[in-house]
């Protein structure tokens, strides 16, 4: 039910934009089929929201483009790594938008229009790197992040990243061959079970607040066959009584400090001051991996 109501509110978006532009993009399939200039040209250094939109549309700055076409015209090594880092961040996008079923084809993007476009590629980010309902990103490299603080940095900062940090190892092709940028993983959720939530008759554990922080956010592997977690991807209807994890929960949260911890649930259920009662408990997870050394230090309040 959630996936068509995701993508029935696409179609409803998408056909919007489409009816709030009255422009054609006939001129710019005209512009597209000039010769360019002889002047060398350098694409700009955009946020990936504008490089798609820029690689299907023409500039109206410059009155240039679309950049996919452009390729001849970027001369200097710098023109030409800037112009190939946006190629293959584009293709990846492109890659990731037709496995979803949002647009039928590659083709399909150079007949719409800038809005279009726009629309396109906000529901298309989210999905390439597998954002939370909340906004908060779930892909290897970007847990730290927040869609809209990705949509923000530059296409060449977010094409590093994707290349330097797979969702996961992969085995080697034999082909030797594959594109730089590993395929988006549907989720980072460890789950496998009939509900997709937890084992069937799963509990809770009781744990030391030690052991809660470490499992809530890198989960339980002592057991390869119930591999549970991370805790907090964890659903109150998954597990059976909502308040078995709403004690969790609020342990976690209030335990850390307004602009200290990584996740948006817990960051808006800490004390909105930074302190907690007279105390601040600040936690540092030591591991990036499944698991964890976990410290606190304690300070008192000014």
């Amino acid at each position: 039910m959630a996936i068509t109501y995701k993508v029935t509110s696409f179609q409803r978006r998408l056909a919007a934009a489409r009816s709030d532009d009255d422009s054609s993009t006939a001129e710019d399939e005209i512009k597209a089929k000039r010769p360019a200039a002889a002047t060398a040209f350098v694409l700009p250094v955009t946020t990936c929201r504008q490089i798609l939109r820029l690689w299907f549309v023409v500039d109206d700055t410059s009155r240039r483009g679309p950049y996919r076409l452009l390729d001849h015209a970027c001369r200097s090594s710098l023109a030409r790594a800037n112009f190939e880092a946006a190629q293959r961040l584009v293709t990846w996008l492109v890659d990731v938008a037709v496995t979803h079923g949002l647009i039928d084809a590659a083709a399909a993007l150079a007949t719409l229009a800038s809005p279009e476009l726009l629309v396109v590629f906000d529901e298309t980010f989210g999905v390439a790197l597998d954002a939370d309902d909340d906004g908060m990103l779930m892909r290897h490299g970007f847990e730290d992040f927040a869609l809209d603080q990705v949509g923000q940095m530059k296409y060449t900062l977010v094409l590093q990243r994707l290349e330097m940090m797979p969702p996961c190892a992969s085995p080697t092709n034999s082909n030797g061959g594959g594109s730089a940028l590993p395929p988006p993983t549907p989720s980072k959720k460890l789950f496998r079970w009939a509900d997709g939530t937890a084992p069937e008759g799963w509990i809770f554990p009781q744990l030391s607040c030690r052991h809660l922080w470490c499992k809530w956010y890198f989960g339980d592997d002592d057991d390869g066959h119930h591999c549970v977690g991370p805790y907090r991807h964890l659903q109150p209807s998954g597990v059976g009584d909502s308040n078995v994890m709403r004690r969790p929960r609020g342990a976690v949260c209030h335990g850390v400090p307004r602009g200290h911890c990584r996740e948006a649930a817990v960051c808006r259920a800490a004390p909105r001051d930074g302190r907690h009662s007279t105390k601040t408990t600040r936690w540092s997870c030591l591991s990036e991996r499944s698991t964890c050394s976990c410290s606190t230090t304690r300070t008192g309040t000014s």
